[in-house]
């Protein structure tokens, strides 16, 4: 038997719209197209096997999918393809790989550590070009203050108000598609 192709590979969100960020759920679809094709659809991240999926026809469209969901890519850059097992009746084969980067975001501060009244400026890292989200810096459960417009790779925030004590800082940045948060800056603030 001939080869029946993968004639396309697709994830959502994409580097062509929006960018996934770490632990958030990406979802891969692989297209054959034919309508008589059975078996299933096995989707790797390089060689490392993501997961399969069963091949289902949608008639409205005269082709047949499989579709195949995961939250567990690392931060980077990722190649992942679509290899078709085949069946009796059709030949498997591998789609053409798809690259996609997967973003986390780092938190620094300057200067580390301060005193009370001292301005500290936070920076949000990590953030890929083109998005428009909310960062918003956190200590703790509370919100220091927000930058509606993101403005990649980085954006950052100043503050005079931190009490002496350790603060837990975060940046979270959110947008339609979900978002992603940093892992937490302990921020030292000196008694004078």
């Amino acid at each position: 038997h001939d080869a029946l192709p993968i004639s396309e590979l697709r994830a959502f969100p994409t580097s062509s719209g929006n960018t996934p960020t770490l632990a958030q759920s990406v979802t891969f679809t692989a297209t054959v197209p034919c309508c008589t094709a059975t078996g299933t659809v096995t989707f790797f991240d390089g060689n490392t096997t993501l997961g399969s999926a069963v091949v289902v026809y949608l008639p409205q469209n005269g082709i047949i999918k499989a579709t195949f969901s995961t939250s567990g890519l690392s931060a980077g850059t990722h190649t992942i393809t679509a290899r078709y097992s085949g069946d009796t009746n059709n030949n498997g084969s591998t789609s053409a790989p798809l690259t996609l980067t997967v973003w986390s975001i780092s938190l620094t501060s300057s200067p580390n550590p301060s005193s009370p009244d001292q301005m500290v400026t936070f920076a949000a890292c990590g953030i890929p070009n083109g998005v428009t989200g909310t960062l918003a810096f956190m200590d703790g459960i509370a919100t220091l203050g927000t930058n509606n417009n993101v403005f990649s790779p980085c954006s950052s925030y100043g503050t005079n108000i931190l009490s002496a004590g350790s603060h837990t800082i975060t940046a979270r940045y959110s947008d339609s598609s979900g978002g992603s948060t940093s892992a937490v800056l302990t921020q030292t603030v000196n008694a004078h």
